[in-house]
């Protein structure tokens, strides 16, 4: 079992596991990081449904709920999605650098 003090506890320690997948790191500053996520400083679009999702909230069961508005699940465990999270930083990371080509 995995016990995380924190959210920072959980992003430090994740970002250490990805790191052992990862041959080379740069450390940069903050300012440099969010210049590439504009997320970090506006928000996002509202999504369509989000409102008709919030009204239904109250009035449905919680699995039907869930079947209506969630993508059903491939039996994937976690280990392969943060292999695949972490590969897909990674390409990016390699092709902000240049090392891998784009698509």
């Amino acid at each position: 079992n995995l016990v995380f003090h924190s959210k920072e506890d959980f992003i430090e320690r994740y970002l250490d596991y990805c790191k052992k997948f990862v041959e080379m790191t740069k450390e940069t500053n903050f300012e440099e990081s969010i210049k590439y996520n504009p997320s970090m400083y506006t928000s996002v679009e509202m999504p369509n449904g989000r409102n008709e999702f919030f009204d239904n909230l109250d009035k449905m069961e919680f699995k039907e709920l869930v079947e209506q508005y969630t993508i059903k699940p491939a039996k994937v465990s976690i280990i392969k999605r943060i292999l695949r999270k972490c590969k897909r930083i990674i390409k990016r990371i390699l092709r902000f650098f240049g090392v891998l080509k784009n698509k």
